[in-house]
């Protein structure tokens, strides 16, 4: 090649060089492969990735905060419902006729209304262990509560 054509071909180049970068200072780009549409479509999916953590996470922080608000809330009934069980239960054992014997119809009415009970809320009347204890009966005589005696405890 001749110096004139090396010449002019650096010349294009140049020129070519220029008029791009002039383009581009103007506002005009040349993204023949689309990079910064890619680009951007990267970084609006990231962005939407994010809100969705966002608020995902604001969910999971509620349902956390809400949780333990109700367990603090059972631990405070259980606690008050003990408290209050121990003081009937002083109050029952101090009572007039606490070793008096049971009226056999006032056995049955109790039992009657703990049938009604359980009928109601099955959960209350099973065991922790035993889930069928709700549909069991303790029956009638010494073994449920000697009629006429005192009971032991």
């Amino acid at each position: 090649m001749s110096l004139r054509t090396i010449g002019l071909v650096l010349a294009a180049v140049a020129t070519l060089a220029v008029a791009v970068m002039g383009l581009g200072a103007l506002g005009f780009s040349f993204d023949p492969f689309d990079l910064q549409g890619r680009k951007l479509d990267r970084a609006l999916a990231g962005q939407a990735t994010a809100k969705a953590e966002g608020a995902a996470a604001a969910i999971e922080a509620a349902g956390s905060r809400d949780t333990t608000t109700r367990v603090e809330v059972a631990l405070n009934q259980r606690s008050a419902a003990q408290e209050r069980l121990t003081e009937l239960s002083a109050a029952t054992r101090s009572a007039p006729d606490a070793n008096e014997p049971i009226d056999p119809d006032r056995i049955d009415r109790l039992r009657d209304f703990d049938q009604q009970l359980c009928a109601i809320r099955p959960a209350i009347c099973a065991g922790a262990s035993d889930p069928t204890a709700a549909t069991r009966d303790a029956g009638n005589g010494p073994a449920a509560l000697p009629i006429g005696r005192t009971p032991a405890g």
